[in-house]
């Protein structure tokens, strides 16, 4: 994956979390009496192309032969994102998806506050989230290639009471 194209893909994805962050500030803070304080978001861009050539003959005994190449990139980026405004972003069907995921783990920390302990005082709360696009595709006749691109991205979130 060149670099360059690749920076639409990064950017509309950085554009899903931003979108999914904004509904989980509101939603927390509403719901779970949490303040997102701000949040990382790292990203794993991976390229993988393969080239493959070869032939098969058979003649009363089978002969196989090919060759094999392959190629595997791998670049990350990290970005701090803290928040300004209270709006909130509609965002679409991904965006709310991780914002409900973010929002079911976040609701952990209200379950143990309620275990009410005398010994420790629970403070903030780091919470990190991972998900996985990929996407492949290939062309086999007797030579022929395929490739795989995806990203994996890590969101951590810091929140406060």
């Amino acid at each position: 994956m060149d670099l360059v194209q690749g920076s639409d893909a990064v950017a509309e994805l950085v554009k899903d979390v931003r979108d999914a962050l904004a509904i989980v500030r509101v939603k927390a803070l509403n719901s779970l009496n949490l303040t997102l304080k701000k949040a990382r978001v790292e990203i794993e861009i991976s390229t993988k192309d393969t080239t493959k050539a070869g032939g098969k003959f058979e003649f009363g005994i089978s002969l196989d032969a090919s060759v094999k190449r392959q190629k595997a990139d791998v670049h990350v980026i990290s970005l701090m994102l803290e928040p300004i405004g209270l709006a909130g972003k509609l965002g679409g069907d991904q965006a709310h998806d991780l914002a409900d995921s973010i929002l079911a783990l976040a609701a952990v920390r209200n379950t143990i506050t309620t275990l009410k302990s005398t010994d420790f005082k629970l403070g903030d709360m780091e919470l990190e989230v991972r998900f996985e696009r990929t996407k492949s595709g290939g062309l086999q006749i007797v030579c022929g290639g395929e490739s795989e691109s995806g990203n994996t991205q890590r969101v951590t979130l810091y929140f406060r009471e």
